[in-house]
């Protein structure tokens, strides 16, 4: 099988990201809609399994500004979305007032990966259970009946029987 073609468009502001995001046709399958893209990580591995076949991916990358951390002026902080898990883990404010937080970015994944990886897409991410990312599994996530992973192998799973679908991102 082949990946299917699609358009790239890049966004140059988040008005423009939402224009480019909004469907031609509204009653498309949802796995056929437009995609938004950041690092990429999760969406090309979803696209190339078959689990995902936007017809336009937005790149979100050329919106600037959106890669910003900075303070709110009232104790917080604004994270852009195409901030990456590696600027997280590394920013002098979030290291100094949100101390946990620049922790847990730096146990995700690999140094890699956290380089790439934007807050956005980790917020986002499609669940990483096998059964999801089979081709050939039509699991409740995939509009089936059955979560596979509520009785099967799920050693790296946080299954949680909330249903319909018991893996959570």
């Amino acid at each position: 099988k082949r990946m299917n073609a699609f358009e790239w468009a890049n966004a140059s502001t988040v008005q423009d990201a939402v224009k480019l995001l909004k469907p031609a046709n509204p009653a498309a399958d949802p796995d056929e809609k437009s995609r938004p893209m950041g690092g990429g990580q999760d969406l090309l591995t979803t696209m190339k399994a078959y689990i995902e076949r936007p017809p336009r991916v937005v790149n979100l990358k050329t919106i600037q500004g959106l890669d910003q951390i900075q303070s709110d002026g009232k104790g917080g902080l604004r994270i852009g979305a195409t901030a990456t898990i590696a600027d997280l883990e590394s920013n002098p404010q979030v290291k100094s007032m949100y101390p946990g937080l620049a922790q847990a970015a730096a146990s995700i994944a690999t140094p890699q990966i956290r380089h790439l990886g934007t807050v956005g897409g980790n917020l986002c991410q499609r669940p990483r259970c096998w059964y999801f990312r089979l081709e050939t599994v039509v699991c409740r996530k995939k509009g089936g009946d059955t979560c596979y992973a509520a009785s099967g192998q799920n050693k790296y799973n946080a299954i949680f029987p909330t249903g319909p679908s018991n893996i959570v991102h």
